[in-house]
């Protein structure tokens, strides 16, 4: 069918077919290019995604350290209270 397509179209454009060439060149080296910055922008996305990962890793164990932490340090106040000792700086 495509064969037959572009057949056809050398008859109807008789000397434009090299036009007609160039033009299908420019266009595909146009989407060549935008392929090319495509795939860049994607890698560079897949990059910061990873970064951006690693940064909320970290915020999530530092919370979970902070978390225990202060667990401990609750448990500890609430024994002192217990005891009945200050449990105040002031």
């Amino acid at each position: 069918m495509f064969q037959e397509l572009s057949c056809d179209l050398m008859y109807l454009l008789p000397g434009k077919w090299e036009e007609v060439r160039k033009l299908y060149h420019e266009q595909i080296a146009g989407l060549e290019g935008l392929d090319a910055q495509v795939k860049e922008g994607l890698e560079h996305l897949r990059l910061e995604t990873s970064y951006l990962q690693s940064i909320e890793d970290t915020i999530r164990q530092q919370r979970e350290v902070l978390d225990v932490g202060f667990q401990e340090f609750e448990r500890k106040h609430a024994l002192f209270q217990e005891k009945g000792w200050p449990t105040s700086l002031t």
